[in-house]
């Protein structure tokens, strides 16, 4: 059975994750022992913006970068195609100031299964909004984590940080090495002197700081708390909602006390910013609404209205 399967099989399973992450540190950059391919990514690439430009170039950029996350093994394990990571990429390309040369926007998402349902859950929600690149027709990617390419290494950041964030909601810190695998990446990028989007800009957060606050020890809790939140409230609501109703208010409790001590943060605002409506959908008709509804708003005053219609 594979892991991720095998962690959503039953309570306690998945904390094995956290110990067999630990062997995997490093391997990305050797060879697989067995075939993976754990992500089946959809990419839509959007050119629309730059109309007045040949963009025939463009014409297989979807199909490349589909088949570069789609098709590669990053990671030992062996996994079923039912078992692999439902992401998308929206590359939505805003500029080409030199033939080329391209400026885009990126949002990467990506979803986990809920036990015993056909549900899923978001684990990843973000706007990407400085990526820049170059691009010739019919060119290969090529995968090679030990030097920057503003095209792959990108690609790579994400299909890393897709693959940690959701061992983390199978073990407790499961996808530690993964993570680690990311922020190699950012910080590889940062000493390379064309590299853009890896810093932040006015008002914008770069992929960077998302991942060091991700892996920062003050933000440590949180990553407890995404495996707590999918695996002992979503994975088991099934069987015991009003229990599992129980351990969210717990978990609300732990994202206050994480509030306090950080303030708002970028990976706490990602938290409710992917989970908002999925809160709002677990506490509706349930005897703690209304203590819900006030720790939410509290929370996650953006999203006040969502909880307010919902829980009222």
């Amino acid at each position: 059975m594979h892991l991720r399967a095998a962690a959503s099989s039953g309570p306690g399973i998945g904390r094995i994750l956290q110990l067999i992450a630990l062997v995997v540190v490093g391997w990305a950059s050797v060879a697989p022992i067995s075939p993976a391919q754990e992500l089946s990514c959809r990419v839509q690439l959007d050119y629309s913006q730059i109309s007045g430009t040949d963009t025939s170039v463009l014409d297989d950029l979807e199909d490349r970068i589909e088949a570069y996350l789609n098709t590669r093994s990053w990671t030992p394990h062996r996994v079923a195609d039912s078992e692999r990571i439902g992401c998308s990429l929206q590359v939505i390309i805003e500029d080409e100031p030199s033939a080329g040369d391209y400026e885009a926007r990126l949002v990467v998402s990506a979803r986990r299964p809920i036990f015993r349902t056909a549900q899923s859950s978001p684990v990843l929600r973000l706007n990407d909004p400085k990526w820049e690149f170059s691009y010739s027709r019919g060119e290969s990617l090529v995968h090679n984590l030990n030097r920057y390419d503003p095209l792959a290494s990108v690609l790579d950041f994400y299909a890393f940080l897709i693959l940690g964030m959701d061992f983390d909601t199978f073990g407790e810190r499961g996808g530690t090495a993964y993570l680690e695998q990311s922020r190699a990446i950012a910080e590889r990028a940062r000493s390379d002197p064309s590299s853009t989007g890896w810093e932040s800009f006015g008002s914008d957060r770069s992929r960077a700081d998302f991942i060091d606050e991700l892996l920062d020890s003050q933000h440590r809790p949180l990553r407890d708390i995404m495996f707590r939140y999918h695996y002992d409230v979503l994975d088991h609501f099934v069987d015991d909602p009003e229990g599992a109703r129980e351990e969210a208010m717990a978990v609300l409790s732990d994202l206050e006390t994480l509030e306090d001590r950080v303030g708002s943060t970028y990976v706490l605002d990602h938290f409710f910013s992917s989970k908002f409506e999925e809160l709002a959908a677990l506490f509706r008709g349930s005897s703690v609404r209304q203590q819900a509804r006030r720790t939410l708003t509290q929370l996650d005053p953006s999203h006040s209205s969502t909880y307010n219609n919902a829980l009222e």
